[in-house]
């Protein structure tokens, strides 16, 4: 009898054991299946760098501006074009492939600062002609908006004047540009615009520089009569050929002032094809300093690949020229 339940307690306790690791076994995996990983965009990306403590060919010199995706593709197609073999191969590739990554990044670095250069350049031909104003030296338009404006302001007034003489009665024209046109006609008269008075179509007299301020349109035939006024007795037909001539005048005086901006505009951005001299100087020493140690890294490659190829290596020399 003793003999029979010494051997039952033992079967007790291994059942027992048995049974508390397949609830513990059902339990964990109930608890993962709530165990995602990271849910936000930036836990995404802080477990997606989880590689980097794991092993050299697992850093990644990837910087604000590049993706993840195109370093792996590029140093994939580096490694399988180099086809190193062993772990210190590896390492050897794998920093022909980073130089190339960084030179490839001179590049990009160059190429966004000359397109900045190129889109700041209308910006900084204006802050100079702002800054010859302030001190008293004559200047042109500060934009090429603005001079694109004055260009087109003289030739609508040009090309009203040109066809005042033949439009017909009940043609019409734009409020504004009566306005214009009547501010610019008084200047060869006087007395002074703020002191003229016409008379209108229907009989009624106003202030010269109240007409077409409502932006109405306008007829001819009342156009007319508001210049017959503003000439007295120079005329009409006097009156608009020396306003002509010298909308003509004022016309082309404008585009004179928008190429000369636009030249000035063309060569800045020229001159910034290169960065200025201390940014280009830096600019150079990096990059020749990152062909320096490509070159050398691929020489060394080339000679442990050789030496386990039972060949030897291309000669190679590797000279570091310091220039003050």
């Amino acid at each position: 009898m003793t003999s029979r339940v010494g051997n039952a307690q033992p079967r007790a306790v291994a059942q027992g054991a048995s049974s508390t690791s397949t609830h513990r076994l059902a339990a964990n995996r109930r608890n993962a299946l709530h165990s995602t990983g990271p849910r936000t965009a930036s836990g995404k990306v802080t477990s997606s760098r989880n590689a980097v403590h794991h092993g050299l060919r697992a850093l990644t010199p990837v910087v604000p501006g590049e993706r993840e995706a195109d370093w792996r593709a590029h140093l994939a197609a580096v490694t399988a074009n180099l086809a190193p073999a062993g772990y210190l191969e590896e390492c050897l590739a794998d920093r022909v492939a980073l130089q190339f990554w960084r030179l490839r990044r001179v590049v990009r670095y160059e190429r966004e600062t000359l397109a900045l250069l190129h889109e700041s350049a209308p910006d900084v031909v204006r802050r100079q002609r702002e800054d010859d104003v302030n001190h008293f030296r004559p200047t042109g338009p500060m934009s090429v908006s603005d001079a694109d404006s004055e260009v087109e302001h003289w030739r609508e007034i040009r090309e009203v004047l040109e066809a005042m003489p033949t439009l017909p009665d009940d043609a019409t024209l734009a409020g504004a540009a009566v306005f214009e046109l009547t501010m610019f006609l008084a200047q060869f008269v006087v007395p002074l615009p703020s002191e003229l008075m016409v008379v209108l179509a229907d009989g009624r007299s106003v202030p010269l520089d109240d007409v077409g301020l409502d932006g109405e349109p306008w007829p001819a035939a009342a156009v007319r009569l508001i210049v017959e006024t503003i000439a007295g007795d120079l005329g009409r037909d006097y009156l608009l050929d020396a306003a002509l001539d010298r909308a003509l005048e004022r016309e082309e005086l404008a585009e004179e002032a928008r190429d000369a901006l636009v030249a000035e505009i063309d060569a800045l951005r020229r001159r910034s094809i290169l960065p200025d001299g201390p940014e280009l100087d830096k600019l150079s020493r990096y990059e020749a300093g990152l062909e320096r140690s490509l070159m050398r890294t691929l020489h060394e490659l080339q000679r442990l690949q050789a030496a386990r190829q039972g060949g030897s290596a291309p000669l190679a020399l590797d000279v570091d020229l310091a220039v003050s």
